[in-house]
């Protein structure tokens, strides 16, 4: 997976941080009198991959007589993918994508570029999944949580390719001591954050946490982490269906006509929440007490499937369903509608009977989405 590397450079050695894929960034290997000399080239082991996120290119960086540093120096060499100046992860030299299109790749050693690129074509992501799959993440915060902000950085500092493919659903929660003006009851004497704590991590569990597709738990915050978790979601579960919305809001109520397609057939559990973005509690931890994607109204059973409520779909074929969040959480919402969203998410029951949200679509009040198709 691409992420950005952040490098610290020697003051003597700094330059400018934009730099093309024939420039030099920090030393040079040029420098070192007993060290591989350039000019540097890169190869790769083929130039078409499947875009299926599994299919791997492997990249090779050899010196001027031909030695191949990837191998004998690994810790000093870099990738790049020269369209984003990304680079690849530390000792890594393969490369697999999720969609198709044309990358073009260049090396570093030791600060100094390759003269040459290589360009890899990926190929065929609908083959392998019709539908653009999004991640539902479900994290369980507070108001009064004190770490809960270095989780809400991490979600925030998800690189753009990845937030594509992510719907995040904040739970909120009320500590032993402390009450949170978003939690929300759901039985038993439990709000809906310790209620999804309690189902998903036992009393190990703990604000901030991360859910995954009700499916993964997840407790750590660093971007690249979550990265990581949400791509391993997208790799090794393909949404085998697509979710479209239209959503109205009258008559004291909020409502919402959901359409599934599936292109395998299977047995879907459709369920939905309405969600509040940009509210500010002054005392809240978060920075600025800004707080987003905060659940305030679900139906049925909001953290797991339910055969009773599930609908069985032909493949190819469509089934509909409609939702109808009542007065209660429309008289609370009334005046920020602007600021509120419908989430519709697809369950589905895995061959070891776990659940999976295999697909979840975030949709604005009084607007729609459609299918949105994989090329």
């Amino acid at each position: 997976m691409m992420k950005r590397l952040f490098m610290i450079l020697a003051a003597a050695a700094a330059t400018s941080a934009l730099f093309s894929c024939s420039e030099n960034i920090g030393g040079t290997a040029e420098d070192d009198d007993t060290g591989p000399k350039g000019p540097f080239t890169i190869s790769a082991d083929k130039t078409e991959i499947e875009a299926d996120a599994k299919d791997a290119v492997t990249f090779t960086l050899r010196d001027a007589d031909g030695n191949d540093l990837t191998a004998s120096d690994p810790g000093g060499v870099y990738f790049k993918l020269v369209e984003t100046g990304d680079y690849m992860d530390y000792l890594q030299r393969t490369y697999t994508s999720f969609d198709n299109g044309t990358y073009t790749f260049c090396g570093i050693y030791k600060g100094t570029e390759t003269e040459n690129t290589v360009t890899v074509t990926a190929v065929n992501r609908s083959k392998y999944e019709k539908f653009h799959r999004n991640v539902a993440v479900y994290k369980m915060t507070g108001t009064w949580c004190p770490n809960c902000p270095s989780m809400t950085a991490g979600l925030n500092g998800v690189v753009d390719d990845v937030k594509e493919h992510i719907v995040i659903l904040a739970c909120h929660g009320n500590s032993a001591s402390q009450s949170d003006p978003y939690s929300l009851q759901v039985g038993g004497g439990l709000d809906l954050g310790n209620h999804m704590l309690s189902e998903f991590f036992g009393p190990s569990g703990g604000f901030p946490s991360l859910v995954l597709n009700l499916h993964d738990t997840f407790l750590q915050r660093s971007h690249s982490a979550i990265e990581g978790a949400v791509n391993e979601q997208r790799r090794d579960y393909p949404a085998t269906c697509g979710i479209k919305v239209v959503s109205s809001c009258t008559d004291g109520n909020l409502n919402a006509e959901v359409t599934l397609q599936s292109d395998k057939g299977g047995r879907y559990d459709i369920e939905c929440a309405v969600l509040l973005d940009n509210e500010v509690y002054a005392e809240g931890a978060e920075p600025g007490g800004l707080y987003n994607h905060i659940v305030r109204g679900y139906s049925g059973n909001f953290s797991g499937y339910t055969d009773a409520n599930a609908q069985d779909v032909a493949a190819g074929g469509e089934v509909t369903k409609t939702f109808s969040i009542g007065s209660d959480t429309i008289s609370e919402l009334a005046s920020k509608t602007d600021n509120c969203s419908i989430v519709v998410y697809a369950m589905r029951q895995l061959e070891d009977g776990t659940t999976m949200v295999d697909n979840i679509v975030s949709c604005p009040v009084n607007g729609s989405v459609d299918y949105v198709l994989n090329k």
